[in-house]
């Protein structure tokens, strides 16, 4: 009976033992060392289709470890602090250390341990952050296209198309400096449509069974059909232009705050460039838009520019109360009719027109 007995605890320590390595085995672990008088909580959200709150810890004189069961293929997380962001993926093997930026620098932390993917997804953001200081110094439009289409490229060339089937690719589509995406499959964009279809077949023939795989193909998807979409309705809104032999953009008449019927095509007679801005005035990112608008307007006002913004607002005097200041032409299109020959599909949008010629502008 004795010897019954220590064979029963022997195979229930042995599966004891054997439980807790299986669930150490299937956490990851992320430590640092954050500022002294950091006393607050690490979030930690998980990010497939959107992002998912999942674990927290607390940073305790500066310093956190935190330890989430995971399983299967690596995932994609962001952890979030008072400092700031910081996308990284992991897997049960994942050992990876932080800590908090001595020198000033464009991102708050450095990172001291991480394998190789997540060095790239590292360098990405602070890519993408350094961008954002920098644009914040513009000093005129040309200035910030020319920036954003450095940063388009360089994602585009060095992770996105260099490695479309890994995780860092699927970190460089999710940048959004100023929270405005610079990729956007539904855009219908050809450039954009085309990088998630690449990123979506490289995860389909290298990684059919990840969780990322059908998002990505609907992405994708969704965008080949815009795209298709919105090729058909400029080919013919281009038919239309041609036969009436009007301007290369559709013509706006609109009464502006102050009850005066306001042509674009008549204000961009008169002026050698116009910003036309599509917003809600209600939206909680105009405000910055606004300051932005007011910076390039100031810089450019005496070399001939004029904005011409049409809010779509639903309450008019929301809209009055909220234009009253602006130095510019400010309209109104409730029902959206403007915006919808314009084919604009997402507020904010911008376009400018110079030389009876438009093209989407990005701020």
């Amino acid at each position: 009976m004795k010897r019954l007995l220590q064979m029963l605890m022997s195979g229930f320590m042995a599966l004891t033992l054997f439980c807790a390595c299986e669930s150490k085995g299937s956490q990851f672990v992320v430590s640092g060392e954050l500022a002294d008088s950091l006393q607050s909580s690490l979030y930690l959200y998980e990010v497939v289709s959107e992002a998912r709150l999942v674990d927290s810890t607390r940073i305790e004189q500066g310093k956190f470890t935190l330890r989430h069961s995971t399983s299967g293929e690596p995932k994609l997380y962001l952890l979030s602090s008072p400092l700031g962001s910081l996308y990284f993926v992991a897997d049960s093997s994942t050992q990876m250390q932080i800590k908090q930026a001595t020198q000033p620098s464009a991102i708050p932390y450095i990172i001291e341990t991480a394998d190789e993917e997540n060095k790239a997804i590292y360098a990405i953001q602070k890519g993408v952050r350094e961008f954002e200081i920098q644009s914040l110094q513009s000093k005129n439009i040309a200035q910030l296209d020319s920036l954003v289409t450095a940063l388009r490229e360089h994602l585009l060339r060095d992770y996105i198309y260099a490695n479309p089937r890994s995780m860092a690719a699927i970190v460089a589509l999710l940048q959004a400096p100023h929270q405005i995406p610079l990729f956007q499959a539904e855009s219908g964009k050809k450039q954009d449509v085309q990088a998630y279809g690449a990123v979506a077949t490289a995860f389909e023939t290298f990684r059919p069974t990840s969780l990322y795989t059908p998002v990505l193909r609907e992405k994708a998807l969704l965008g080949m059909a815009i795209k298709s979409d919105t090729q058909a309705q400029m080919a013919q809104q281009q038919r239309l232009i041609n036969q009436a032999q009007v301007a290369s953009f559709p013509p706006i008449t609109l009464y502006d705050n102050r009850g005066v019927e306001q042509s674009l095509a008549k204000v961009a007679q008169q002026h050698n460039k116009v910003i036309l801005a599509f917003v809600a005035m209600s939206a909680p990112e105009t405000p910055r838009i606004i300051s932005k608008l007011r910076a390039i307007y100031k810089q450019e006002e005496a070399s001939g520019l004029e904005i011409f913004l049409v809010a779509l607002d639903p309450d008019k005097s929301s809209w009055l109360q909220a234009v009253r200041t602006l130095p510019w032409i400010s309209t109104w299109d409730p029902e959206g009719k403007v915006a919808l020959t314009y084919n604009v599909r997402q507020l904010p949008t911008f376009y400018m027109i110079q030389n009876d010629e438009i093209r989407e502008l990005t701020l």
